[in-house]
């Protein structure tokens, strides 16, 4: 692929993710000329495949998938001219939520004539020596566990719906941690769910950092302390409808790099992926790249 040839949008879609349908897809693109599509067959093509747009000239390549879909795109055009695109296909399209776009294909025309604005991204660095780029959450405990949690067939029969009924269940685990925010000495606790946020909403619809801005240099840390199942299912159900922004059982830092370290075996879902790995630090790389926003993107109060 020469500069000559690329197209000024690539769409790389996910044909797995489960709202893909490549001949819908391919008639909302009927009259938009300079548009491209290239199915995925793993997150490492799409990253791939990102890398080689961006170097041929392409001005926006399209996440079309889910949340982790679009982590792939993201940290492959970090640092390049490209910016990023989201046609949210998934089942819990978190990172979309944020963006302000609409569901499915309807993202479409967002992408036209696109907004764009800096995208932070959050650097993690896991005890294995090994690192990561995310730009939704890295979200740890009983929201963790429902990437491992959740079956196919619940996410087919509830959707969204599949996310919040996993959690429930998977909230007995307690997590002691010490978390050191911006070099200062470390705060210690229990918690049943730390989320390291860049964006505000993970598992489905759950605003659980709704003063994130992935615009500002900074990450929200949020602690949730042990609770009986009852608590816990009612302030979940506070999340979703995005009412928590002070609550007894929640903690919030905010910060340009926090460490830490957890006691016991944390599950982690990194922007809707399960990963096994240990965090051990997360650092915000301001203004890694540019994406596209939708009509209903808004900035936190106050920024």
């Amino acid at each position: 692929m020469t500069d000559d040839s690329a197209p000024r949008v690539a769409i790389l879609l996910n044909p797995h993710a489960g709202g893909a349908d490549p001949s819908a897809l391919e008639e909302r693109l009927e009259g938009r000329p300079g548009w491209a599509i290239e199915r995925t067959e793993s997150g490492a093509h799409a990253a791939e495949l990102a890398e080689r747009f961006a170097a041929a000239g392409c001005e926006l390549v399209v996440a079309a998938g889910g949340d982790g879909t679009v982590r792939q795109v993201a940290e492959a055009l970090a640092g390049t001219s490209a910016a990023l695109g989201v046609l949210p296909l998934g089942t819990a399209n978190d990172f979309a939520r944020t963006l302000g776009l609409p569901a499915g294909l309807d993202a479409l025309d967002a992408l036209d004539e696109p907004e764009l604005v800096p995208l932070d991204l959050l650097e993690v660095g896991f005890a294995d020596g090994s690192e990561a780029l995310l730009a939704n959450v890295a979200n740890g405990g009983f929201a963790g566990a429902v990437g491992e949690a959740i079956t196919d067939e619940q996410k087919d029969r509830w959707g969204a719906l599949a996310y919040g009924l996993a959690a429930i269940s998977a909230s007995d685990d307690v997590y002691p941690y010490a978390l050191h925010v911006d070099g200062e000495p470390a705060a210690r606790g229990e918690a049943v769910v730390i989320a390291i946020a860049n964006a505000r909403f993970c598992g489905g619809g759950v605003q659980i950092a709704p003063t994130a801005d992935i615009e500002d240099g900074l990450l929200d840390v949020i602690t949730v302390t042990p609770a009986s199942p009852a608590r816990l299912g009612a302030l979940l159900a506070q999340l979703r409808a995005g009412r928590v922004v002070d609550h007894d059982l929640v903690e919030r830092h905010v910060a340009r790099e926090v460490r830490l370290e957890v006691e016991g075996d944390l599950p982690w879902s990194l922007d809707g992926e399960l990963d096994e790995r240990a965090i051990r630090r997360v650092q915000v790389r301001a203004g890694a790249l540019r994406v596209a926003v939708g009509p209903d993107y808004r900035r936190p109060d106050g920024c």
